[in-house]
């Protein structure tokens, strides 16, 4: 949150009793079923385990899947609280933690507070377990090797 110059790295967590993709799928509904599992994805031991091999799917979801979940986590403040004036990607990473991939998407998203007219922004970041998409890669990989 960037309040007074400062950022602070996420909004509030986002708290149901819903499994993460029951909650989602009210969001996103352009996959039945959605092909997510794990957790919210604010960390490694969190992470959104993205269960497809297809990488047009896997990437959009990802992205789709970030951006709702800060939609929801602003909803906690209340939709007439503040407007969203921007939301963007800013960085994008994958690490290998214990043999498993792991995309880590950094996004900023800026919002304006009916009350003060103050703007604020806040960094967030997600983490998702893409190890289905590099399984896909690594069989195309081998597939196209030369063979001498």
């Amino acid at each position: 949150m960037k309040k007074d110059g400062k950022i602070v790295n996420h909004l509030k967590p986002v708290e149901t009793k819903n499994p993460v993709q029951i909650e989602m799928a009210q969001w996103i509904d352009e996959y039945d079923p959605l092909p997510i599992s794990g957790g919210w994805g604010y960390s490694k031991d969190d992470a959104v385990i993205i269960e497809t091999n297809d990488p047009g799917i896997g990437i959009s979801l990802e992205y789709d899947f970030l951006e709702h979940r800060t939609m929801i986590e602003l909803a906690e403040f209340s939709p007439h609280v503040c407007d969203v004036m921007s939301y963007q990607r800013i960085k994008q990473r994958v690490r290998i933690i214990d043999n498993i991939h792991y995309d880590i998407i950094e996004s900023e998203v800026t919002v304006k507070w009916r009350n003060d007219d103050t703007v604020t922004t806040y960094h967030v970041e997600g983490w998702f377990n893409v190890e289905k998409l590099f399984e896909t890669y690594s069989k195309i990989t081998e597939e196209n090797k030369d063979v001498n």
